[in-house]
């Protein structure tokens, strides 16, 4: 998890297709990394970003096929535009 943007991340949840992970503040220019358990079952991959009090949602597909080593990448841009890959 990286943050450019001027405005702290209040909290980041990811809800994988087993488990839920969850990040506390990240700081403007700050990072975070967090390590999950293998989910061994593919589905979807729903993330919630509050920055400023306002959420910001998605979702994409999480497949378990090459699932070991996975990184899961979130950025907010400087402009606040939210990127996972």
């Amino acid at each position: 998890m990286t943050n450019k943007s001027s405005f702290p991340i209040q909290e980041v949840t990811l809800d994988l297709p087993t488990s839920r992970v969850t990040f506390g503040a990240i700081e403007p220019g700050g990072t975070s990394t967090i390590y999950y358990s293998l989910q061994k079952r593919g589905g979807t991959l729903d993330y919630q970003l509050q920055i400023n009090d306002i959420a910001h949602n998605g979702s994409l597909p999480y497949s378990d096929s090459g699932e070991l080593g996975r990184v899961i990448q979130i950025e907010v841009d400087a402009q606040g535009f939210v990127t996972v890959n």
